[in-house]
């Protein structure tokens, strides 16, 4: 891997909880991709991110434009693509 920093935008606009379950996410991505996190959210969401040392610059979706970040974050081919979800445990079956 190169030494040359990556901007990685992470994007999320609601829940707080969500928002706080993409700590350990932030503090993986800075160390393995040795990254600079950028991230989006709405104003009553940034303080919860205020003091992350993980997070370069947070983004606040009600003072800018969208349009200004359009060319200023890579995307990413599928294999560094992030989607943060909950993932719904399937059932356990007995089988014969």
């Amino acid at each position: 891997m190169t030494n040359a920093k990556k901007k990685v935008l992470i994007i999320r606009f609601s829940s707080i909880g969500d928002i706080v379950l993409t700590t350990p996410v932030v503090r993986c991505i800075k160390k393995q991709w040795n990254a600079e996190i950028h991230f989006l959210t709405k104003k009553n969401f940034a303080g919860i991110l205020e003091k992350n040392p993980h997070i370069y610059k947070i983004h606040i979706k009600e003072e800018i434009n969208l349009n200004q970040l359009r060319g200023k974050y890579p995307v990413y081919n599928i294999p560094n693509l992030i989607s943060l979800c909950w993932v719904q445990p399937m059932p356990q079956k007995d089988y014969p």
